[in-house]
């Protein structure tokens, strides 16, 4: 269809041309095919600035911030962004200033900046209700419950979740009602409520594809594999993590390989398949070297360490736990359930095998090191 358009390329102005290929943008985006989608993006933006016309480049830029922001790159995001919104105040736009508040939030989220977060989602929040545009409110407060979700706060998280599905059901917005859905079941999976959390997920993963959504598809194969891991489904859950990881790689987003690694490497340990396990840590490591996400490092550490206890290490283990447990409370986060529990019985099994005193020399060791001196620590300096 996109090809078909654009062989009329000669016939259209170009500001509707910038649009028209915008739009294809956007279709490609919420198919989770990015790098189509930013070939149209990147044309539109192009075709935009030769011509002068702000709202093209505006919405280009939208388009390519969301693409870096699901890719991980935070840095280029937030520079597609801040121009947006200059633009958009300029043009005194205020559904445009809203939405890149709103999309400046989820960048602060990911530079684990909740505080600044919260004040982008209320400050959209207040310019959506200026204006009257209600079923706009379920974007930011959405997101307003993944910040809580994020550290912890699962019942606060849950009632930002069911207000942004409410207005989402409103509006009729199967996207948003999916995306809500998924959230949705991850709280609840965090909270131990695993039939709820698998028939949310599940819900959420038809919707996904019906709407024929990549990334929503590979978020829902992600948190069943959750799911099943949590109730020792061991061969489920590797089947979940492993389609989540085929997608997932398919359409680029680096941090949900990042997380999907790290999860099917907790089913190998736990399963003991432990060369299967460090095997996925390793990979984990390699992709998000290019990224620096100091949670997953986090998680990947906790992972290493039962690696590590399996392997009778428990020295490394300990220092291991010292420096996941650091990073975790330096991001004011949590983990997800599972890797909860799996930090919890290393450290146990550790006290139990080393003794408190020589436990807690080498986990305080661990918490003063520097992440090169784990990586070396873990043997994954050589890892490519």
């Amino acid at each position: 269809m996109g090809e078909k358009i654009l062989e009329q390329e000669s016939e259209l102005s170009k500001p509707t041309l910038a649009l028209i290929i915008c739009n294809l943008g956007n279709l490609s985006l919420l198919q989770g095919n990015f790098k189509v989608s930013r070939g149209y993006f990147e044309k539109s933006l192009k075709i935009g600035r030769e011509i002068d016309d702000n709202p093209a480049i505006a919405n280009s830029l939208i388009g390519l911030g969301s693409i870096s922001v699901f890719q991980g790159d935070i840095h280029n995001a937030l520079v597609y962004y801040q121009e947006c919104l200059e633009i958009s105040r300029a043009m005194n736009e205020k559904r445009g200033t809203a939405m890149c508040l709103n999309n400046l939030g989820m960048v602060a989220i990911h530079q684990n900046e909740y505080e600044k977060a919260k004040d982008y989602y209320e400050e959209s929040l207040a310019i959506y209700r200026e204006i009257g545009l209600k079923s706009q409110l379920a974007n930011p407060l959405h997101n307003l419950g993944l910040i809580a979700e994020n550290i912890g706060e699962f019942e606060q998280a849950e009632k930002y979740y069911k207000e942004s599905l409410a207005l989402n059901r409103e509006s009729g917005s199967k996207r948003g009602i999916a995306n809500t859905l998924l959230n949705l079941g991850l709280v609840s999976h965090n909270r131990g409520n695993y039939d709820m959390a698998q028939n949310l997920l599940e819900e959420c993963g038809a919707m996904h594809r019906e709407l024929e959504d990549k990334l929503g598809i590979g978020f829902y194969n992600y948190g069943l594999g959750m799911v099943y891991s949590s109730r020792a489904k061991y061969d489920e859950a590797l089947k979940f993590f492993e389609v989540s990881i085929a997608i997932r790689k398919e359409i680029g987003d680096k941090s949900g390989i990042i997380n999907s690694l790290n999860h099917l490497g907790v089913v190998y340990l736990l399963t003991n398949n432990i060369d299967k396990a460090r095997s996925c840590i390793e990979q984990s490591h390699s992709c998000n070297t290019e990224l620096g996400d100091e949670w997953a490092t986090s998680v990947s550490l906790v992972v290493l360490a039962g690696v590590e206890i399996a392997e009778n290490n428990f020295e490394q283990a300990a220092s291991m736990t010292g420096i996941a447990e650091s990073k975790l409370k330096s991001l004011s986060r949590v983990w997800e359930k599972g890797i909860e529990i799996l930090a919890t019985q290393n450290a146990v099994k550790l006290r139990e095998t080393l003794g408190d005193d020589e436990f807690r020399k080498h986990y305080e060791a661990g918490t003063n090191m520097t992440t090169e001196e784990v990586v070396e620590l873990a043997g994954l300096n050589n890892v490519k």
